[in-house]
């Protein structure tokens, strides 16, 4: 390869070389945390139940019921404690 065939492939990654270190910069740039918003809440446990149950997945319907269930169990052990509380 003659010297100047060299030069001109080592010009050309160069330049991508720079392109490329530019276009970095100006993504990491880009990505930088603002500072002053806030991140969304993060949804519970049931709050993700909740949605799965109302998708159309395989078996989500399962899921809802689960939660009925569960809603069943709480009003249930509610009531017990409700009347636990009031015996002396």
């Amino acid at each position: 390869m003659s010297m100047r065939r060299h030069a001109a492939r080592v010009g050309t990654l160069g330049r991508t070389a720079a392109g490329l270190a530019v276009a970095m910069a100006a993504l990491f740039t880009g990505c930088g945390g603002g500072g002053s918003e806030r991140p969304p809440p993060e949804l519970t446990q049931r709050e993700r139940d909740s949605i799965l149950a109302q998708s159309r997945l395989p078996h989500a319907s399962g899921v809802g019921a689960a939660l009925r269930a569960q809603d069943r169990a709480t009003g249930a052990n509610a009531g017990v404690d409700s009347i636990a509380a009031s015996v002396p």
